[in-house]
């Protein structure tokens, strides 16, 4: 945890413009790689869905 503070101490030195691109550096990474695998994602969840209702008593 003190690692953690160290770093967010140095971090709070750099300028406003300094920190939004050291953000958009640490995120751009995460954000392609949940957008590449939420279609994937979201088309298995549907599968096994019914396209139609079957009526209990056909």
């Amino acid at each position: 945890m003190e690692r953690a503070w160290e770093i967010a101490r140095k971090l709070a030195k750099q300028t406003t413009l300094n920190l939004r691109y050291t953000r958009v550096a640490l995120t751009q990474r995460l954000k392609r790689l949940v957008n590449e695998g939420i279609d994937y994602g979201l088309a298995l969840e549907a599968l096994p869905q019914p396209i139609f209702a079957i009526p209990d008593d056909f």
